[in-house]
């Protein structure tokens, strides 16, 4: 029983994921943000913080769309925090990915370096190739800001290469 417990976890947890994706794309604030205080409520009675941390994130992203960075800060801030005390990886990479968008977005550019850099690392940990080509394009973006241009020539090889090895349509 305990393991189709977790098989279910997992898979709610991927669905969050996909909610955050789709509310980002789709542009239904209204009905993601019901989603996601959805998906908040089941990791809060689960004692889930994947779960939990992913929702949290999800309102961040529609937070930052709508140019409330103070909030979408805030709710990455708990979810990056309720993930590191979990063990997390997951759930910290998303929010660092966030916090780092946040950062860049403000014109914190070293703030933004280093979300970008942790979430790139935490995404080799987990093997997510994807999301080490999407954060080092990102952080590429960055680095050319601050004038390194070679660091972000080297990051945008990096990034390409990643997309290519993947045959991602999407990048």
């Amino acid at each position: 029983m305990r393991s189709r417990c977790r098989v279910a976890t997992i898979s709610f947890a991927a669905a969050v994921m996909w909610m955050q994706a789709s509310s980002v794309s789709c542009g239904d604030d209204g009905r993601a943000t019901e989603l996601f205080d959805h998906a908040l409520d089941v990791g809060g009675s689960l004692a889930v913080p994947t779960v939990a941390a992913l929702a949290r994130a999800g309102l961040a992203r529609i937070e930052l769309r709508n140019g409330n960075l103070d909030e979408a800060t805030r709710l990455c801030g708990e979810a990056y925090r309720l993930s590191e005390a979990a063990g997390d990886s997951v759930g910290r990479s998303s929010a660092a990915h966030i916090l780092g968008v946040t950062a860049q977005m403000r014109g914190d550019l070293e703030e933004a370096r280093r979300w970008m850099s942790e979430r790139i690392a935490l995404a080799r940990e987990e093997g997510n190739a994807a999301a080490v080509g999407l954060e080092a394009s990102n952080l590429a973006m960055v680095e050319r800001q601050l004038g390194d241009f070679e660091q972000a020539q080297e990051l945008l090889l990096e990034a390409l290469d990643n997309f290519h090895r993947r045959r991602d349509e999407w990048a």
